[in-house]
């Protein structure tokens, strides 16, 4: 349960989603998050909310380099469809 004391790591992981989310999502001040979320103070949600703000950032950070290093191999290999040899379009 979300609003539960419990501190197992799945339980943990599954509020802090759940607080972040909320913070994201909706206009409600921290004091009322945190009553919400089985009676936690605004520091316990500022801590989780920033840890979660860390996490989004370094996901979108992978997706952003994903996507670069893969338009970067298209723009450098072309494949030669008469022979099906990779020829590389670029020069050094």
């Amino acid at each position: 349960d979300l609003a539960s004391p419990s501190r197992q790591r799945g339980v943990v992981h599954a509020r802090g989603v759940a607080m972040y989310l909320a913070r994201q999502l909706t206009g409600s001040s921290l004091q009322q998050l945190g009553r919400f979320f089985g009676g936690r103070d605004h520091m316990h949600h500022i801590f989780t909310v920033i840890r979660f703000q860390q996490i989004a950032i370094r996901i979108r950070l992978k997706l952003i380099a994903s996507d670069y290093i893969a338009h970067l191999h298209l723009l450098m290999i072309k494949k030669d469809a008469p022979t099906g040899q990779y020829k590389s379009e670029m020069t050094l």
